[in-house]
């Protein structure tokens, strides 16, 4: 486990040696970068270039209503999760994988999180830093 203790903005914020790390989970915080406005670009490509090829980007965060985008992130702390998919997507990252195992489809999306706890709808996203592919490579 490596603690970070940079601002977001922190062009080595990850303190580790590029290409070092299996994998990193953002557990229940990527809104909150969100909604008050932290340098997620920096972050997303902070992992990208910490993470081994084939890496895992795990992040789970609370449910939104389909199409909301970033705009409940500071009200009911929650993301829409196809507006997350294409902010993790910019910095290279690939979509590989979901798990259904924190959905719950009483949550109507309208909840704020912190009345509910453990009762939310939520997400489980896997990216994966692709592998880059070699020049003259054989297929």
């Amino acid at each position: 486990m490596v603690a970070v203790n940079k601002p977001f903005d922190a062009p080595d914020l990850l303190p580790v040696p590029p290409g070092s790390l299996d994998a990193v989970i953002i557990h229940l915080n990527y809104h909150d970068m969100v909604g008050f406005k932290l340098n997620r670009e920096n972050v997303n490509a902070q992992v990208f270039k910490a993470l081994k090829p084939g890496g895992i980007y795990g992040i789970v965060d609370h449910s939104a209503k389909a199409g909301s985008g970033d705009t409940e992130t500071t009200t009911l702390h929650r993301i829409d999760e196809d507006f997350l998919i294409k902010d993790v997507e910019k910095a290279g990252f690939k979509l590989t994988g979901a798990s259904a195992a924190l959905r719950h489809p009483e949550d109507d999306r309208s909840w704020n999180v912190f009345q509910h706890r453990g009762q939310t709808d939520r997400f489980m996203l896997k990216f994966v830093k692709a592998p880059a592919v070699a020049s003259g490579a054989s297929r």
